[in-house]
């Protein structure tokens, strides 16, 4: 894959349900900036650090976007995108897929945004 990967200027996405970390060694392997990877339970501040061949996705966690108040949801994107975007590797997404109704409320959700719209570095 990797191979392919290169020959061809093509990029993998990879969303990495559960647990991923212990793959880290092998995706250490991979040519830089051509996998995308995408933890959903990962620490993904302990995965940027370990993988700086990868591009590293998600992060947000729906707990918050759902539990949690729009200041809140805002300050720990400020927290991803300063400790995480600062080579411009990082693509925000939240880390598990919102599915039901009550995994994220609209208010926390528009704040996020609004927060991203603004900041478009």
């Amino acid at each position: 894959i990797a191979d392919y990967l290169e020959e061809y200027d093509k990029l993998c996405y990879i969303f990495a349900e559960g647990d991923s970390s212990r793959f880290y060694e092998f995706y250490q392997e991979f040519p830089k900036n051509r996998i995308v990877l995408h933890v959903e339970q990962d620490d993904i501040f302990e995965a940027k650090k370990k993988l700086p061949n990868l591009t590293i996705a998600g992060g947000m966690p729906t707990t918050l976007l759902g539990k949690g108040t729009p200041d809140q949801c805002v300050a720990y994107v400020k927290k991803l995108i300063d400790k995480l975007a600062y080579d411009k590797n990082y693509i925000f997404s939240e880390d598990k897929m919102i599915s039901f109704p009550y995994d994220c409320q609209p208010e926390n959700l528009k704040a996020v945004c609004d927060y991203l719209y603004a900041f478009r570095y």
